[in-house]
């Protein structure tokens, strides 16, 4: 669990962290008006990796945002501007400024992907795995504290780390950061509910097989719905007890909203409409897409555009990270 410091079966068509999460913010009822009515102000909805925490403000994907009065949420429950962290994956919603006004924060929102002991770890091959969940690692990665100096090869079995990314195609978590845990932090796992038996109580996140029975559950269960597991300190790489299950809300925004998404395309099935972590995006001949960026599946990018009466974020911008 985040500390304070001071300074589909395959999960296609998911919210990342998201994961991703993360990460999941019902901004308002869709059909509500975008703007503040008489202040000149939009409403936004972002999400993306942190790039700067300061006293008065955040930066996420590299926009600033005024953090003044702003709550903060983090794993589920209620936290401080001082857990966040670089590259955590996190969902930001507020109103942006007018003129030289920076936008505020009205809501920041931190989940983890995926919190638990590690069972195996593959140094060659760039990935280890945690909670039946595949954590890849590549360039970009930030280990932290402890993990610093050797990065994978000083992770072993048993340790426990949490983990913030995106979700590839192949139901990977393609790590942003990693963290290390104390031994006897409770463990946390979001995703996809895969095979849900309503007899014996279980369902699965990828490998992962998780025990509802005595759990608490927030919201209805139904295969491919996402949610937030939390368990106790214990159990195995194989099976979990759950002590909560919190059925995560889908991405809803008002026409009209602004969006900055940053994440993986996770379905391309047109040149002109692709999904980023579960987004569903379009382009137009309007849409500036820049020379860099290569619209292929598992490609990492940056959106930004307005969200229309279908949910859909219609881009005028597409960058690569």
């Amino acid at each position: 669990m985040k500390s304070l410091i001071q300074c589909p079966p395959k999960r296609i068509l998911q919210w990342s962290a998201l994961s991703a999460a993360s990460l999941l913010i019902l901004l308002m009822a869709a059909g509500a008006p975008a703007g503040i009515q008489g202040s000149g102000h939009r409403s936004f909805l972002a999400v993306g990796t942190v790039t700067s925490v300061g006293s008065a403000g955040i930066s996420v994907s590299g926009v600033p945002y005024s953090t003044s009065g702003t709550s903060v949420e983090i794993d589920g429950a209620p936290g401080s501007q001082t857990q966040l962290q670089l590259d955590d994956v996190v969902t930001v919603s507020g109103t942006d400024g007018t003129g030289q006004s920076q936008a505020v924060a009205d809501q920041v929102s931190f989940s983890g992907n995926v919190r638990g002991p590690v069972s195996t770890t593959d140094v060659s091959g760039g990935t280890f795995l945690v909670l039946g969940q595949t954590v890849r690692t590549d360039s970009q990665t930030l280990f932290s504290g402890s993990l610093k100096r050797a990065a994978l090869a000083g992770i072993r079995p048993g340790d426990v780390v949490e983990v913030s990314g995106f979700e590839n195609t192949q139901g990977e978590i393609v790590a942003s950061r990693i963290d290390a845990e104390a031994a006897n932090s409770s463990l946390r796992v979001t995703g996809a509910v895969q095979l849900l038996n309503t007899t014996q109580h279980t369902f699965r996140i990828d490998s992962l097989v998780v025990d509802f029975s005595n759990a608490a559950v927030q919201g209805s269960l139904a295969d491919g719905a996402m949610v937030a597991v939390e368990a106790p300190a214990k159990g195995s790489s194989a099976s979990l007890l759950a002590s909560a299950v919190n059925v995560l809300p889908g991405v809803a925004s008002a026409p009209g909203t602004e969006g900055r998404i940053e994440g993986i395309i996770t379905n391309l099935p047109s040149n002109t409409y692709f999904e980023v972590n579960g987004v569903p995006v379009s382009i137009n001949s309007q849409t500036k897409v820049n020379p860099n960026v290569r619209l292929i599946l598992d490609a990492v990018v940056k959106v930004s555009g307005q969200f229309d009466v279908n949910g859909v974020l219609v881009a005028n911008h597409v960058q690569a990270k």
